[in-house]
C-alpha cells in the first residue's frame, strides 16, 4: 500500500515524458539504481525545482503518511 502512495505521488506530478526520461537514465545506469541516482537527480534538477518539491509535498500531505508521522 505505501509503495503504491508513493508511485501516485509520482506519476501525478511527472509527465509521461519526464517519466520516459528518468526511466532512460535507469536503463543506460543498466538498471542499477545506485548508478543511476546521479542522474536522476540531475533530470530532476532539470524538470524544475517544484516537481521534486510538489512529489515531496504529495507524500507528506497524503492522510495514511501524515497520520505515521
Amino acid at each position: 500500500m505505501a509503495i503504491q502512495l508513493f508511485v501516485e505521488a509520482i506519476k501525478d506530478d511527472l509527465t509521461g515524458r519526464q517519466i520516459k526520461e528518468l526511466k532512460a537514465v535507469v536503463a543506460e545506469a543498466d538498471n542499477d539504481l545506485q548508478e543511476a541516482r546521479p542522474g536522476i537527480l540531475a533530470k530532476l534538477k532539470e524538470f524544475g525545482t517544484d516537481v521534486a518539491s510538489n512529489i515531496v509535498a504529495n507524500i507528506l500531505t497524503n492522510p495514511m503518511i501524515w497520520s505515521g508521522l
